[in-house]
């Protein structure tokens, strides 16, 4: 939450300044290769819901797939095997390939999404 400094209605010709706090939602885009995007998925779930934060999919709140706090490193293990093995039977690719395709797409969802700490750094 921020503070934001709101100016209301003059009184006998002094100006009241009131904090009011306020809620901000910052939209950001995650970009993964669609081919592995399901076989990330569950790690992308498990940070939001280990962050405490809602994860809505078409509109709809989806339960929360570990408590906040969880540790998420089982579930990042599992998408990486998962992701390597659609790559590798799809793409064609050699393993390193394939390796930082994953590495790349598991450090976005690390990164994301951008905390409010970030946001109010880069301001």
């Amino acid at each position: 939450m921020i503070a934001l400094a709101v100016q209301s209605t003059p009184v006998a010709d002094e100006t009241v300044t009131v904090e009011t706090p306020v809620t901000v939602t910052t939209a950001t885009k995650l970009d993964i290769p669609d081919e592995i995007a399901p076989a990330l998925f569950p790690y992308v779930s498990c940070r939001i819901a280990s962050r405490g934060e809602e994860l809505r999919q078409n509109g709809v709140v989806v339960k929360p797939v570990v408590a906040k706090g969880a540790d998420c490193s089982a579930a990042r293990k599992r998408a990486a095997k998962d992701a390597n093995g659609v790559l590798k039977q799809n793409s064609g690719q050699s393993a390193s390939a394939r390796g930082k395709i994953i590495a790349d797409a598991l450090a976005a969802i690390d990164a994301f999404p951008p905390t409010a700490q970030a946001d109010a750094k880069a301001q």
